[in-house]
């Protein structure tokens, strides 16, 4: 199966960051490929050489099934949260998931992470986010690391702020896939840079 998918520079994507999703691996239709093709021409155009680029694959149809499965894991796993039902949120960790907040706290294992989850969720009342970007790559068998982006809303603040994650998602012995580690930072964009 061919793929295809739209690329961008990081000092570009914060600038038009709601327009579309970025990153995203798609079958390689003739009209995709166009599509691509057109967004890469006018992102360049707007932005300069190499800010936009089109990237190809050729994979095995049967690796789209694990990145459909990583996928549900992480959907899944983002809706417990926002519902904060974190009895559900938790059973998609390994037993010993690693998290590493926004400040820099680490913590280790599944009764550590539980709690530092609880505490942040405990302290996000009214809380929304949305998924503006996410990639997958696989860089070793039964492995998966997931890249998002995104909108964050809670406590009453005047303005969505931006954040971001990567996550190491890992195929267990039974079968399923599980998370066992889970960054996130608050993204901020530098001062008199150009978007």
């Amino acid at each position: 199966m061919k793929q295809v998918r739209v690329c961008r520079g990081a000092r570009v994507k914060h600038f038009h960051q709601d327009v579309l999703l970025y990153g995203e691996w798609i079958e390689a239709t003739a009209e995709a490929v166009e599509d691509c093709g057109s967004i890469e021409a006018l992102g360049n155009e707007l932005f300069g050489p190499g800010s936009h680029w089109v990237e190809h694959r050729e994979i095995d149809p049967e690796r789209v099934l694990p990145e459909q499965a990583v996928l549900r894991v992480i959907d899944e796993s983002l809706r417990a949260w926002l519902d904060d039902r974190m009895d559900l949120h938790m059973r998609y960790f390994t037993s010993g998931a690693t998290l590493v907040t926004p400040l820099g706290g680490c913590h280790r294992g599944h009764a550590d992470v539980r709690a530092a989850f609880t505490r942040e969720r405990a302290a996000m009342p009214g809380l929304r986010m949305a998924v503006q970007e996410r990639q997958l790559s696989h860089p070793a068998p039964g492995t998966c690391i997931v890249m998002m982006e995104g909108s964050i809303f809670h406590s009453g603040m005047p303005h969505p702020e931006r954040w971001a994650s990567t996550q190491t998602l890992v195929l267990e012995a039974d079968g399923q896939w599980r998370i066992a580690s889970h960054q996130v930072h608050h993204v901020r964009r530098e001062v008199g840079a150009i978007a």
